[in-house]
C-alpha cells in the first residue's frame, strides 16, 4: 500500500441546524477521533459562493451524515444540502448518505416516508 493511500482519510459532510450546533460540534469530535475528516459549511471560506462551496463539499466527500431535528426540518440550507446528498447517491448509484433523526422529532419522519412511497412508485429494482 503506498503512503498515499495510508494518509488518504474518509471525509464526512456533517449536515445539521444551527440550532444542534453543539450536538454536531460533538458528533464532529467523535468521528475525527476515529481519524475521520469531518467537514461542515462552517469550513466555507468567507466571499466564497456558499451554495458552490456546499455542493462542492458534499460533492467530494465520502459520506453525508445528516442529523434530522425539528430545527432542520424547518431550515432551508438543511434541506438544500440533504438534496445535493440525495442527488449524488442516485447519480452515482450508492448510498452516500446516513441519517441520524433526534428523538421527538417526527416532520422529517413523515416527509422521508413519504419521499420513499414516491421513489418505489417511480423506480423498479
Amino acid at each position: 500500500m503506498s503512503n498515499q493511500q495510508e494518509t488518504k482519510k474518509i471525509v464526512v459532510y456533517l449536515i445539521h441546524s444551527a440550532e444542534e450546533m453543539y450536538n454536531a460540534n460533538t458528533l464532529k469530535e467523535r468521528l475525527e477521533s476515529h481519524d475521520l475528516s469531518v467537514v461542515t459549511e462552517e469550513n466555507t471560506l468567507p466571499g466564497k459562493c456558499h451554495v458552490k462551496s456546499v455542493s462542492s463539499f458534499v460533492q467530494s466527500c465520502s459520506k453525508c451524515l445528516v442529523v434530522l431535528s425539528e430545527s432542520s426540518h424547518d431550515s432551508a440550507w438543511c434541506t438544500l444540502e440533504l438534496l445535493l446528498a440525495l442527488e449524488k447517491s442516485h447519480r452515482l448509484s450508492t448510498m452516500s448518505v446516513v441519517v441520524l433523526i433526534v428523538l421527538g422529532s417526527t416532520k422529517w419522519h413523515f416527509q422521508l416516508v413519504r419521499h420513499i412511497e414516491i421513489f418505489k412508485e417511480n423506480f423498479s429494482f
